[in-house]
């Protein structure tokens, strides 16, 4: 628009950038933990109060309280937050859940 109100339009140019995978936010999918390397049965807690445990009971959910659910919907119960980015709230063997998905399944 202010090109075409002050006559420069002719001198406008195009430019590409290059977007990082950080600049373009991909979205990654979500946590399979057989491709994590994350066997059924395991035990993930919680990093704020390693009282709460969840287990996992197939190649994407787990079992918290009796009830088949996500990483990500049990860390929203905690969190209170409506969206979280990605289950990096438990651990697996002392190690984030995310980052061993970095290391494995999200591994470019």
């Amino acid at each position: 628009m202010i090109a075409t109100i002050s006559g420069s339009w002719d001198k406008l140019k195009q430019v590409k950038t290059k977007k990082t995978a950080e600049s373009a936010k991909i979205k990654k999918p979500p946590i399979n933990f057989k491709e994590c390397g994350i066997p059924v049965g395991a035990e993930l807690v919680y990093v704020d109060d390693p009282t709460v445990k969840v287990i996992v009971c197939d190649e994407r959910k787990v079992e918290y309280n009796n009830e088949i659910t996500s990483l990500t919907a049990v860390a929203r119960q905690f969190k209170g937050y409506k969206n979280v980015p990605e289950p990096s709230f438990f651990t697996y063997n002392g190690r984030l859940v995310t980052d061993i998905a970095r290391e494995t399944q999200w591994r470019e």
